[in-house]
């Protein structure tokens, strides 16, 4: 085993006592570990992830095509940017 490997091994232990001595939070029904949330960009699609700024998300999608990538929504245009590819999707609401 290379000296490496034995400081990261150590680092690791080390680690232990003083991660689990941290307060738990209580989550919100959409908010999970690690900052991870559910947020709802429109009727037809849900990120479960992080938004990255105003509009900007990265993370599983859900919708009528479930991928993982990231998402950007202005209005009511969507563009996603994921492992299937670039998507563009616009919503048309006759009821405004």
């Amino acid at each position: 085993m290379n000296t490496n490997a034995i400081v990261l091994c150590c680092t690791l232990l080390a680690a232990i006592p003083a991660a689990a001595a941290e307060p738990r939070f209580d989550l919100s029904q959409d908010e999970y570990a690690v900052g991870v949330r559910h947020f709802g960009v429109d009727e037809d699609t849900r990120i479960i992830g992080w938004q990255l700024a105003d509009g900007i998300y990265f993370g599983r999608r859900q919708g009528e095509i479930d991928d993982f990538g990231f998402v950007l929504k202005r209005g009511d245009t969507q563009y996603s940017f994921t492992e299937h590819g670039i998507g563009w999707h616009r919503s048309i609401s006759l009821f405004h």
